[in-house]
């Protein structure tokens, strides 16, 4: 059994790819929240492995689904040969305290299937 606080994440769905030929990343987040509480808000951060803020987005929570995207974030892109990786935490607060607090690593990549040959990255 695990005890949750009245608002936590249910679902955290997190699409990382590539944009400005493969050069700046773009995070789409979706998040779905259970019981939505007066003053309660997120804060969304992106570090790199060294622990450094790549980026950072704050705001009420005014419905049990939270969706907006991060652009033009200076990531270096995923590879089988640098699996550049990066933390995302998301954290929920009510009233200025912390409830809860998600962490996923995602890679920033793109993936295309042309002609049956398989290219990542371009």
């Amino acid at each position: 059994l695990q005890a949750k606080p009245r608002l936590h994440l249910e679902d955290l769905k997190l699409t990382a790819s590539l944009t400005d030929n493969y050069q700046k990343g773009k995070l789409e987040v979706e998040a779905n929240i259970a019981y939505r509480l007066p003053n309660a808000s997120f804060k969304l951060e992106v570090r790199d492995s060294e622990g450094d803020l790549v980026a950072e987005k704050l705001g009420p929570i005014r419905s049990e689904q939270l969706e907006f995207t991060l652009a033009d974030l200076p990531v270096a892109a995923w590879s089988a040969e640098k699996p550049n990786l990066y933390q995302v935490r998301l954290y929920l607060y009510q009233e200025g305290s912390l409830l809860e607090v998600s962490r996923q690593e995602v890679g920033f990549r793109n993936f295309e299937l042309k002609d049956g040959i398989m290219y990542l990255n371009g």
